[in-house]
């Protein structure tokens, strides 16, 4: 069929084989030439299918239908989704045969294949196949034996084939005997009727093997094998061995296999007895099954809930009881099913479906990302409820165990151990996960933590450091790549052992900060406040074990704190009780209502931190034995303070009322001294006594009746008290109130004030009650006269204000809320009007101040020449000038709101004016403009701003001056600082406005390109972008296709943009003349309406000029092309006709001419083919935008005129056949010859040229671009030849020759040319770098360069990298990124002249680091080769600076640090405040030490690090024995030095006392000498002799303490005083009067004794 008939040019086996796949897909013909292009553009099956065909040991190649194509493979197996459809096998004859064109339909077998091709083979081998061996008459030829061993083999086959389909389907198949050996066999076959029991016996075998495997399968099998299954897999197994087991049944019961076995039991075989064993354990194998899957039925729902994903982990628990429930009862009514190793099975996979859920519940990466997400407690709770969950499982089997034990049976008798061993290690992997969270949310609450006490911050910071580390820590084990809850995952041990134990160090260093934060507080509430932060942490065994040790502390902080209670309110008792100004109690109280409230407030404090240890002893293992003593001495002291309580109250109870009742005897009023104002004389101790019984009544205390009766009229005496204090509110207020002006004008009305108020001040008393009504009325009269007169002063001054602001209500511009926008002048005019009118009312205004100020001046009588009043005048035009300032003001501020775009918006205020945009020129103006010149006249905004303005201060002029008979306050308001600030902001608005409309001008300022730009320039740049021919990616006989186009002569034009990008600019300028129409005008910015439409419509015209300059050429265009393509073609058919060369053989022109014409339409079939389209893409992108052409016509009907011409072509070419076939043969001889030539080219070519580094080494660049440039024109030269022939060879139809070798030598050489360029630049740039020296190197600039180039050498084509030239300038890079960086590090400030020294040691190499030296000198060393070594040294410098740097401050601070001296003792100065020295000690020693532990870096300083170390340590330990002895000497000088009676009962250690004093105060005197502490401690012998003293204090005080001790014991009331006291007593037995002053602490109830004669 030759619609049929493949490509020309395709592989004949490769279309051979092709035709046959079409016939057996029943492809049609008509879709032949489809399906061979499909096959031929798959380049991957193209390849396959060549592949089986050439390589011998390819046996088979898969044919694969898609569509109506196919797809080759002959390497992998289809995939079974490739086998739904039927395919086609191409297979191989025979191994060792090639296939060719000749024996391809021998050597090739076409099958057909399907998915179920197993079956198909069972059954065309047990059906056809087998009969065609079996048949007597195909078995003509053939020995006994060959038919015999034949057969055989192919009824193993048979028996395989059988049992493979079989288990493909997951049944048990028993494979049939041949048919011959059965023993009603009848039948030829190639077993003999002697081999008939050895047959059948190998049958049984067989079958036996079949049976006993499936016999042997166990549900347990997946367990042992590691494997987790879920019950499911359970109930599979079994419905999965009872369909095998009632397989093999069915097989057993057939006649054949019973025959089998009657015939092997007649003839006695030994295998008829064991296989009627194994039927017996397959029926019971069987029962068991059927047993197993019908209980295990009752299972499924049940199940089902427990392993749907769906369901809420949370109630899984519901489920267990049932599915526990279920297998009680298969247990107990199961025959089979009730035995402990099937039992344990199913429990173990229950087991995995709970740990399953879980893991979907929660799981490892979601117990990270919850922690990340600061999710922690939610993580927790889900991990609580997983072990919850687990826990439950574990319980309810537990439960149903026992029901299982009560109910008479055995019971389920299993290990718990071994039956739950996962589910107890996924249990334990649970709590270590909420160990996990629960440390995660313990430490977490250490964010917040702040610390106080003097260490506060670096304890802080502790804890920040610390809680850091633990986030590291968290960090590291969630870094951890597998599932934490994964109970396989063994790794998890290792890890969270190593998390623990990070966690454990934590732990013991948060202990320790604890405990140092513990010993820094020293206030019970900051050390509880301690506990209470610390409060989640407590729960951890170390910090737990801290907690302890420091309760003790606590509780004997707490003891201390009760002590310093008592002693505070014992030493404040008296002060309290006498109310002094330093006694503890709120000013705002009475005395004994404070005090009460200073005792409840001291029971508060001792009762507070009582409940805290009550909770936190709760936590200890134990309580303490000084827990009860706290509470004893706590419960002994808030006694104390209840009686005291009681006692203030009876105590004022007797004494304070009736002191009050005799205060009513005091005068109403009395004059402050001072100032000379009046007060009411209402004594305060009334008011405490009223004030008491109200806070008594507060306090729930009961109150006396007196006291009760008095505070009964306390309205009574609020009347008269605020009556007259009003009254002496006014009087005040006249002196006070009255400003310094006004006060001389009212001087004899006060002086008849003071005469009226005599009476209060000299007779009238509180217990005059029945005078004090008739006092007040009469003064009221006389001060409230007075106080008119101020009043009518302050009104009328209140009048001249309230006219001014009157001024202030409306601006002077100003526009009705919705006003339209108005044309400037149209505004300007209305603005006048309203100018007129406020000048109007403020000329009114200012005739009514002028009024007020004459009231005023009647009122007071004055002369109005008077200097008082003139005075008075300036000031009242003081506030004239400020009500001016303020009326201007508020116009000024409404015109900033009119300006204002913020309050525009808000408010939704239309425009002021209307302003036009018009394009003057190749300007965008407006119209009216800003600004205009001051001399043109014309109007512009902001000159009518300006005139607004001048309107706003010409109001001043309405009003005369108040102080002057002319003139005006014009001067004074221009120069206020409120109104320059305001012109100033209108200014700014005015601008931000022009600033908006010059941004909008801007928007058509963006298109100026349109009236400004040259449309042909801007096009013929278009042109020139991303041009392209018309035909892309089309390649034929190794030529283009505008070198196809140029050979035959048809002008394809120029090339250009693609024809989307014409499409996007026609469209760019459609749309923009769309834009520019629908662009809104008018526009409102700010105080403006823009009107734009003049200047739109002009832009909207340009646009539709740029349109139509793409649109005109886009146009030509087409026309052209379409017009050359129509010639050329009408030329070739002219060309083609007669006369033909045939007829005029000798005619060589002819021939020529006539296969030019058969060449070019060869050549160009395809590409004029190519150019229909987009020639159609032209006509189409033309009739898009709606533009008729011309040539339409001609080229609808090129397509069929083209295919008459290619068809002459193929038939002139078919008649001068013998005459091409002459001249190919004299042309190929010359390009034979060529060739030759072109090869020994191409051997000196790469023989000669510079590809490897001798020149770039010897830096002979010249040399190397004189040898490419000569080899360059000489590769011209031949591809000139190479060019000639090609195109004798594709007139000719000869085959092209490629002349690859010349190609190659053309692209080597230019890849060579830019590979030498490169090195240049590299070497020029390395060079140039030589001569910086070493002050002026800047390493990162360098470094930069240095990455570029080697990034520019890493992106050199692939060809190039295998050059020797490649590999060295690789090199060349590779070492100076490698110098550079150690360069930069060399270049640090650190080094030193050591370093430098270990440098040339480790280079081996010396130099002269002076001013000359430079980079060169550094590349000399060879850097790069010591890399590690020199990044030691220069890491080694820097650790260095850093020490020296350290050991520097450390030896300036000390070396200047000062020890002050108190010397208020001139005998013995004694040390002054050490908190800085101690505090800097601490920070510098921890220093030291640090640096003492830096090894081989403190080797260049280590004389002066030991030094100072020692130093330190000296210092350190001097002051701690030194403030030691100074607390103890001052403590105990006074006692052994003035104190006559202990010296006389110690005499010995008052003596010894005496030694330590003296030797004490000559250290002292000689250690103060010294104003630096490093000299004062570490002077020789201080430290022993400061220790000599202390162990000599040390010695006196224990006998002074055991002295006091003996007192104690003899009267022990003494324990109830403090040692000092009790030596003071001691001290004065001689005079009573001293001792009196301590009985109070002695004996209760007792505060002294009276000692006078009665």
């Amino acid at each position: 069929d030759e619609a049929a008939a493949p490509p020309k040019g395709m592989d004949t086996r490769v279309a051979w084989v092709l035709m046959r796949a079409m016939t057996l897909m029943g492809v049609r013909a008509e879709k032949a030439d489809k399906f061979y292009s499909a096959f031929t553009a798959d380049q991957a099956s193209s390849a396959a299918l060549t592949r089986f065909l050439d390589d011998t040991e390819s046996p088979v190649c898969y044919l694969i239908p898609t569509g109506d194509a196919v797809v080759a493979n002959s390497t992998d197996v289809p995939t079974p989704a490739q086998m739904r459809k039927k395919l086609i096998v191409v297979h191989r004859v025979n191994p060792e045969t090639a296939i060719t064109k000749d024996n391809v339909k021998d050597s090739c077998i076409l099958l057909e294949m399907t998915k179920n091709i197993m079956d198909l083979l069972n059954m065309y081998c047990q059906s056809i196949y087998l009969s065609t061996l079996t048949n007597p008459s195909n078995q003509t030829g053939w020995s006994d034996l060959v038919a015999k061993d034949l057969m055989d083999k192919y009824h193993v086959f048979l028996a395989s084939l059988h049992v493979t389909v079989g288990l493909m389907k997951g049944h048990t198949w028993l494979p049939h005997p041949p048919r011959d050996a059965l023993p009603t066999s009848g039948g030829i076959g190639a077993t003999g009727g002697g081999n008939k029991h050895h047959v059948l016996e190998g049958a049984v075998i067989t079958w036996t093997k079949q049976i006993r495997h499936v016999l042997k399968q166990d549900p347990e099998i997946l367990l042992k094998e590691g494997h987790n299954p879920e019950p499911s897999a359970e109930l599979k197994f079994w419905r999965s061995k009872a369909a095998n087991l009632n397989s093999i049944h069915s097989q057993l019961g057939m006649d054949a296999l019973k025959k089998v076995l009657k015939f092997l039991e007649t003839n006695k075989s030994t295998y008829t007895a064991p296989f009627s064993k194994l039927q017996k354990e397959v029926e019971e194998a069987r029962e068991e099954a059927n047993d197993n899957v019908r209980f295990l039925g009752t299972l499924t729902k049940a199940i089902d809930k427990l392993t749907n994903e769906s369901a809420e982990f949370e109630t899984l628990e519901s489920t267990f009881e049932p599915v526990f429930h279920s297998i009680l009862l298969i247990w107990r009514y199961s025959k089979f099913y009730n035995t402990p190793t099937r039992l344990a099975v199913l429990i173990r996979e229950i087991c995995n479906t709970v740990i399953a859920q879980a893991l979907r519940y929660v799981n490892g990466p979601d117990i990270f990302t919850m922690i990340s997400s600061e999710e922690t407690s939610e993580c927790y709770a889900k991990l609580d409820a997983t072990l919850k969950v687990c826990s439950t499982l574990k319980d309810v089997y537990l439960v149903f165990r026992e029901v299982a034990a009560n109910q008479g049976s055995e019971g389920w008798k299993m290990q718990n151990d071994a039956l739950f061993v996962r589910l107890d290690a996924f249990r334990e992997r649970c709590r270590d996960a909420l160990d996990f969270a629960r440390t995660v949310i313990q430490y977490t609450k250490l964010e917040r933590v702040e610390i106080g006490g003097t260490r506060g911050k670096v304890l802080s910071d502790s804890i920040v450091e610390i809680l850091e580390e633990f986030k590291v820590g968290v960090e590291e084990f969630k870094s951890v790549t597998y599932d934490i809850m994964d109970v396989g995952e063994h790794q998890f041990e290792h890890d969270f052992f190593k998390f623990r134990m990070t966690v454990k160090d934590l732990d013991r260093r948060m202990a320790s900060l604890l405990g140092s934060a513990f010993d820094d507080l020293d206030t019970v509430n900051m050390r509880i406040k301690l506990f209470d932060i610390f409060e989640g942490l407590l729960e951890r065994p170390i910090i737990q074990a801290e907690l302890e040790k420091k309760h003790k502390t606590l509780l004997s902080t707490v003891e201390q704190d009760l002590t310093a209670v008592e002693t505070v309110f014992v030493e404040n008792r008296q002060m309290v009780d006498s109310f002094s100004d330093e006694s503890p109690i709120y000013h705002n109280m009475p005395p004994c209502a404070g005090s009460i409230y200073w005792a409840r407030s001291a029971r508060h404090r001792i009762n507070e931190p009582m409940a805290k240890l009550q909770f936190y002893n709760l936590a200890l293992r134990e309580t303490p034995e000084e827990f009860r003593e706290v509470k004893k001495q706590h419960a002994t002291l808030d006694a104390l303070l209840a009686n005291y309580e009681q006692h203030r109250y009876s105590e004022w109870e007797s004494s304070s009322v009736e002191v009050a009742i005799e205060k009513l005897k005091m005068r109403l009023l009395r004059r402050q001294e001072k100032s000379g104002l009046l007060k009411v004389n209402f004594d305060p101790a009334l008011v405490r006594l009223l004030r008491e019984v109200r806070f008594f009544l507060i306090f729930d205390i009961e109150v006396p009746d007196a006291a009760l009766n008095m505070f009964e009229r306390v309205g009574t005496y609020r009347g008269w008290t605020n009556q007259l204090n009003h009254i002496v509110s006014m009087y005040n207020a006249v002196l006070t109130e009255l400003l310094p002006v006004e006060e001389p004008l009212l001087e004899d009305r006060i002086a008849k004030m003071d005469q009226a108020l005599s009476p209060g001040l000299t007779e009238l008393k509180w217990k005059n009650e029945d005078e004090i009504p008739n006092f007040i009325e009469g003064t009221m009269k006389v001060v409230s006269d007075v106080s008119g007169v101020v009043d009518i002063m302050k009104n009328n001054l209140r009048s001249v204000s309230g006219t001014l602001s009157q001024w202030c209500k409306e601006p002077i511009v100003a526009r009705q809320r919705g006003a339209k926008p108005m044309a400037l002048d149209e505004f300007d005019l209305k603005h006048k009007e309203r100018v007129g009118m406020r000048m109007m009312t403020q000329s009114e205004g200012g005739k009514e101040i002028h009024k007020f100020v004459k009231d005023s001046s009647e009122a007071l009588k004055v002369s109005k020449v008077a200097s008082n009043w003139k005075a008075y005048v300036d000031f009242v035009s003081n506030i004239v000038i400020e009500g001016f300032v303020s009326s201007i003001a508020v116009s000024l501020q409404t015109l900033c709101e009119i300006l204002d775009p913020l309050i525009i918006a808000k408010h939704e205020m239309l425009p002021l004016f209307d302003v036009k945009v018009e394009l003057d020129g190749r300007e965008i103006k407006f119209d009216p403009p800003f600004s205009a010149p001051s001399n043109s006249g014309s109007p512009s905004l902001r000159g009518a701003i300006d005139g607004w303005l001048k309107d706003f201060f010409a109001t001043v002029t309405c009003m005369q001056r108040l102080d002057t008979p002319t003139g005006d306050y014009l001067n004074e308001i221009r120069e206020h600082f409120q109104m320059q600030c305001l012109l100033a902001l209108v200014s700014e608005l005015i601008d931000n406005t022009e600033l908006k409309c010059m941004e909008y001008r801007q928007t058509f300022m963006e298109q100026s390109y349109l009236w400004t730009e040259s449309i042909d320039k801007t096009f013929e740049k278009f042109l020139s972008e991303d041009a392209e021919d018309l035909v892309q990616g089309f390649e034929e006989e190794g030529m283009s296709f505008r070198a196809i186009m140029q050979r035959i002569k048809v002008d394809i034009g120029r090339p250009i943009p693609s024809l989307d990008a014409f499409d996007r600019k026609i469209l760019n300028f459609k749309a923009l003349k769309q834009d520019l129409s629908n662009m809104k005008t008018p526009v409102d910015i700010h105080w403006l309406r823009i009107h734009a439409q003049p200047v739109k419509l002009a832009l909207v015209s340009f646009a539709r000029q740029w349109e139509e300059k793409y649109v005109e050429y886009i146009k030509e265009y087409t026309e052209a092309r379409i017009n050359g393509l129509v010639t050329f073609i009408d030329q070739q058919f002219i060309g083609l006709g007669p006369p033909s060369p045939v007829d005029e053989p000798e005619n060589e022109k002819l021939l020529y001419s006539t296969m030019t014409n058969i060449r070019d339409v060869k050549l160009a079939t395809n590409a004029v083919k190519r150019m229909f389209l987009p020639i159609r893409e032209l006509c189409q992108l033309l009739k898009k935008h709606h533009i008729s052409h011309e040539g339409l016509s001609e080229l609808e009907h090129s397509p069929t005129k083209w295919d008459e011409v290619i068809r002459m072509a193929f038939d002139v070419k078919e008649q001068i056949l013998p005459l091409q076939s002459e001249e190919v043969l004299k042309i190929r001889n010359k390009i034979d010859v060529f060739a030759e030539e072109l090869q020994g080219f191409t051997h000196e070519f790469r023989e000669q040229c510079p590809f490897d580094s001798k020149n770039a080494l010897t830096g002979d660049f010249d040399a190397s671009y004189d040898t490419m440039n000569e080899y360059y024109n000489k590769t011209l030269a031949i591809r000139k030849r190479a060019n000639e022939f090609n195109d004798l060879e594709l007139l000719f139809d000869m085959q092209m020759s490629s002349y690859r070798e010349l190609k190659e030598c053309q692209e080597e050489l230019i890849y060579l040319k830019n590979l030498w360029d490169g090195v240049a630049m590299v070497k020029e740039t390395f060079n140039s770098w030589d001569t910086i020296l070493w002050d002026k190197i800047d390493t990162d600039a360098l470094v930069t360069t240095a990455k570029d180039i080697q990034q520019q050498i890493k992106v050199m084509p692939k060809q190039v990298r295998a050059w020797a030239l490649y590999r060295w300038l690789q090199e060349e890079a590779k070492n100076m990124a490698t110098v550079l960086p150690l360069v930069n590090d060399l270049h640090g400030e650190t080094m030193q002249d050591r370093h430098w020294t270990q440098l040339m040691t480790v280079t081996g190499k010396t130099f002269d680091k002076g001013p000359n030296f430079c980079f060169k000198d550094l590349l000399d060393l060879k850097l790069h080769e010591y890399a590690e070594d020199v990044s030691e040294i220069v890491d080694q410098s820097s650790k260095e600076a850093k020490i020296e740097k350290k050991l520097n401050q450390i030896r300036a601070t000390w070396s200047k640090m000062p020890v002050t001296w108190d010397v208020a003792n001139p005998d013995c100065p004694l040390l002054g405040d050490l908190g800085e020295v101690l505090e800097k000690l601490d920070a510098d020693s921890l220093d030291m030490m640090g640096m003492t532990s830096q090894g081989r870096f403190i080797e260049f300083c280590k004389p002066v690090v030991d030094e100072w170390s020692g130093k330190l340590r000296g210092v350190d330990a001097a002051l701690s024995v030194w403030t030691k002895v100074q607390a103890n000497w001052c403590r105990l000088e006074p006692i052994f030095m003035q104190s006559a009676d202990i010296r006389q009962q110690l005499p010995d250690d008052a003596k010894r006392f005496e030694q330590m004093d003296a030797a004490w105060k000559d250290l002292m005197l000689d250690a103060s000498n010294s104003s630096l502490i490093v000299e004062a401690c570490c002077a020789e012998g201080r430290e022993a002799a400061l220790k000599n003293i202390d162990e000599g204090i040390n010695t006196c005080e224990k006998a002074l303490n055991e002295y006091l001790e003996q007192k104690k014991k003899a009267f022990p009331r003494f324990y109830f005083v403090a040692n000092q006291a009790l030596l003071d007593i001691l001290s004065n037995g001689a005079k009573p009067l001293k001792v009196a002053e301590y009985l109070g602490d002695i004996f209760d109830g007792v505060k002294t004794l009276n000692f006078s004669k009665s």
